[in-house]
């Protein structure tokens, strides 16, 4: 549990800047974004599918990560990829 108590004026100009709680895993990659580099399949008459997902990982663990296995799948289509990545 954290409490924060501050007196001032109105309670303005009071901020939290990196804050973290807990104990930071050895190894430990997050998926920072996700985005989708190729919109065709939005545009009418389009006869392309074609999605090209672009994932952003960010080491945030207390060891230096050099290579990682990811797979993406997208539930109710065929979309199954795994691919190692250089960190």
């Amino acid at each position: 549990m954290f409490q924060f108590a501050a007196t001032n004026g109105n309670g303005n100009n009071v901020y939290f800047d990196n804050f973290s709680a807990g104990v930071q895993f050895n190894n430990d990659l997050t998926v920072t974004s996700f985005n989708l580099q190729d919109k065709n399949y939005l545009l009418p008459g389009q006869s392309s599918t074609m999605v090209l997902p672009a994932v952003l990982i960010m080491n945030a663990g207390k060891n230096s990560a050099t290579d990682a296995t990811v797979t993406m799948l997208v539930t109710g289509s065929s979309y199954n990829v795994t691919k190692n990545i250089q960190c």
